[in-house]
């Protein structure tokens, strides 16, 4: 199989093949996704309300995607469950209101340093996140936050993101994810099961908050309907919450 890139214009879609009344393919499907995510973090109006997506995200809806796809809700529905196991795409926010989605790997296929001034969707950043996880002063950006919401919250703090440490690793992926750090902390904030409103008097660290499986279960505000009762034992809740896989 030959290696390198094809670039792939947005405008494409404009063309009378693609605009060609069809069923996609799987794979048409998930080019369509590719091209629809936000090549740049972008704000935008959606149904009233100001939504910002960083790049690599874009909204989804079922019925949108069976229009534009000729397939059945089911259809989508299955495809879109498939590549969140496959770990494709992950919820970045899904509410009766918007769905959000990450496309996963999104940089690895579409390099920032490889725009230009005839792209449309040109950004003048010239650090791509891998890059800048590695700068010392933007690390820092991250432990100075969480040490101000952990002295706010009666947390554990955190001296340092030592270079090529899992935690570093971690908040790497998150970043590629397209986490936005801020909200979520705003989201920890919102559910007092994570800061040791619980049996055992369990709070959150730096470290668990951006484990991928518990990273998506903050997001999704899934600890606001827990109860204390859900935790038998320190032992027992940190055992299991160290051994959770990403979905």
């Amino acid at each position: 199989m030959q290696r390198g890139h094809v670039r792939l214009w947005r405008k494409i879609k404009d063309h009378p093949y693609w605009k060609e009344k069809r069923i996609f393919s799987r794979a048409e499907a998930w080019i369509d996704l590719f091209m629809s995510a936000a090549g740049k973090d972008k704000k935008v109006i959606f149904r009233g309300e100001d939504v910002f997506l960083k790049r690599g995200q874009l909204i989804i809806s079922e019925r949108n995607l069976s229009e534009k796809w000729g397939w059945s809700r089911e259809r989508v529905r299955r495809f879109i469950k498939n590549c969140l196991k496959n770990d494709e795409i992950r919820y970045h926010r899904k509410d009766h209101r918007i769905t959000i989605i990450n496309i996963v790997n999104y940089g690895k296929y579409n390099h920032l340093k490889e725009y230009n001034e005839t792209t449309d969707e040109t950004t003048d950043e010239t650090m791509t996140n891998k890059e800048i996880i590695k700068n010392k002063e933007s690390k820092n950006i991250y432990v100075e936050k969480w040490n101000n919401f952990a002295e706010e919250n009666n947390l554990s703090k955190v001296q340092e993101i030592k270079s090529g440490s899992s935690r570093e690793k971690h908040l790497k992926a998150r970043i590629k994810d397209g986490m936005d750090f801020d909200d979520l902390l705003r989201k920890v904030e919102r559910q007092p099961f994570l800061l040791g409103e619980n049996k055992d008097n369990w709070s959150v660290t730096f470290d668990w908050i951006i484990l991928p499986s518990n990273y998506q279960k903050i997001m999704e505000e899934q600890y606001k309907k827990r109860e204390p009762k859900e935790v038998s034992s320190w032992a027992e809740s940190r055992k299991k919450m160290e051994m959770e896989d990403p979905f």
